[in-house]
Order: C-alpha cells, then structure tokens, then sequence
C-alpha cells in the first residue's frame, strides 16, 4: 500500500508539472500582445497630448519637408502640398489586416489645435484581384517632398501583400505621406478588361466603395492645417464629410471600425536616405 501511495503522489506531481507549465506557455504566448497593445495606447495618448517622444518641437524634426512658407517648427502633421487635391503626412502608428483590407492609423494635428488618429485604408482586395492595377510606394532620399527624378524610387506594391506588409512594418512608427483617393470612377473604366466573375465583382465593390467615401476624403482635408501652402483647388467642388472621419484613442478600438467611415489611399512616400 506505501508502494502504490507513493506511486500515487509521484504521478499527481508530473500531472500538475505539465498543466503548471501549459498554463505558463499560455501566459508566455499571449503576454506580449497585452503589452503591445497597452504600449500602442500609451503611444496614442502621449501623441494626442503632444507629451513624450510625440511634442510639436519633436515632431518637427522628423516630418518631411514641405513648400510651405511658414518655419518648419510651426509646420503641423497633415496637408503638405497644393494642386486640385494635395498629400498629406502624418505618423503611421500601426496597421490592421481586415476584410481583404489593410488599415493605417495614422496621426495627424487638426486645424483646431487639436490632433487626431484615424485609419486609412488600403483596398487589397481590389489589387490582388485586378492585376492592372497599381500600388505605388514611393521611397524619398531626402527628407522633403520638393525633390525628385534620382532622389525618389517608386515601386507596385499591388502584386504581393506579405511585400508590403513587409514594408509597412519597416516604417511604422514613422511619418509617412499619403495620396488618398479624390475622385470618383465609373465602372465602365473596366469594361475593355476580359475580367472573370469573381474579379468583376471585386471591381464593382471597389468602384462602389470609392465613390462613397470621396466625401471622407475632403472632410480629412478641412480637419487638417493648411500649413501655410496654397489652398488646394478641388476642381469637381466635392463636399467633404469631416464629421464622419473616425478619431480613434485607444488599440482596442482598432478592430471596432467602421469601415464605410474610412478614405482610402491610392499611394504612399516615405524618407529613408539608404
């Protein structure tokens, strides 16, 4: 009877050895994502702020360069350049993958004073499916938007996500500009394509995604400072919709979007001078 006791208490120890341990691999496996997460609120909040790594004077040191005729410390994150629609630079924070969607929450200051994060949208759904389509990242090699020809790269993203996300993970945390989309299509523009039916569908939803939103697109235009550059001249007097522009202030409200408040981007830039 000793014999079996002990037998007994020794298996008892193995079974609670390896639940202990399962349990622990499962705190380990899921531990770095709550810190991430709470890492990129604390982010989020410092920048809203202005405190921290995110202050006006800081800031100012790492956005690009701009025709603006005002200093570059009274410069603010958003529009950065004039003609019928202008680009815009904010901090790229992060990224969500969803709905055959990736989605930026970018930062930008608001003409109030106030700043603001809100996603953009990159429709990678319509890329993958339609193969003459395009997603142009253009890589700066000095740190202002008035250089061009040598000083620029420019490469099609559209035919490999894990490329771009590649990509995406390389600049986040960074200042990035954006060309979002300003103008409305007809879907006969694809009409001369032998497109399949699943593509045609895709570009039925994108084409009717896109004129939705060319209203949210102009309404993050009259949230943003000027910056001192020439207004922009919207030649198809488009109105915006700035009240439905999503204004986000914590990760977990990243995956609780709406996805019909968000405009889209038809191409970025960013620095990097290797």
């Amino acid at each position: 009877m000793i014999v079996i006791g002990i037998v007994i208490i020794i298996l008892v120890g193995i079974t609670m050895f390896f639940v202990y341990k399962k349990k622990e691999n499962k705190q380990t496996k899921y531990l770095p994502v709550t810190i991430e997460k709470r890492s990129l609120t604390q982010q989020f909040q410092d920048f809203l702020n202005k405190q921290g790594e995110f202050t006006p004077e800081k800031m100012s040191l790492i956005m690009m360069e701009t025709p603006s005729n005002l200093d570059k410390n009274e410069v603010g994150l958003g529009i950065a350049d004039t003609g019928d629609v202008p680009r815009m630079q904010g901090y790229f924070f992060d990224y969500l993958e969803k709905d055959g969607r990736i989605f930026l929450f970018v930062g930008f200051d608001g003409k109030d004073g106030n700043r603001f994060i809100t996603p953009l949208e990159i429709p990678i759904y319509y890329y993958e499916s339609f193969k003459q389509s395009r997603f142009d990242v253009i890589q700066y090699k000095k740190n202002t938007i008035t250089v061009e020809g040598e000083n620029t790269e420019s490469q099609d993203y559209s035919d490999d996500e894990s490329k771009l996300i590649s990509l995406l993970n390389s600049i986040k945390s960074g200042i990035v500009m954006f060309n979002l989309i300003s103008q409305e299509f007809d879907e006969s523009k694809w009409d001369k394509y032998d497109l399949g039916a699943e593509t045609r569908q895709n570009v039925t939803d994108y084409v009717k995604e896109v004129n939705s939103k060319v209203e949210l697109t102009f309404g993050l235009f009259q949230l943003s400072p000027q910056n001192g550059i020439p207004s922009y001249t919207n030649p198809d007097r488009i109105k915006g919709d700035s009240e439905s522009i999503l204004k986000i202030t914590s990760s977990d409200e990243m995956s609780k979007i709406n996805i019909d408040q968000v405009p889209m981007i038809s191409s970025i830039s960013y620095f990097r001078d290797k």
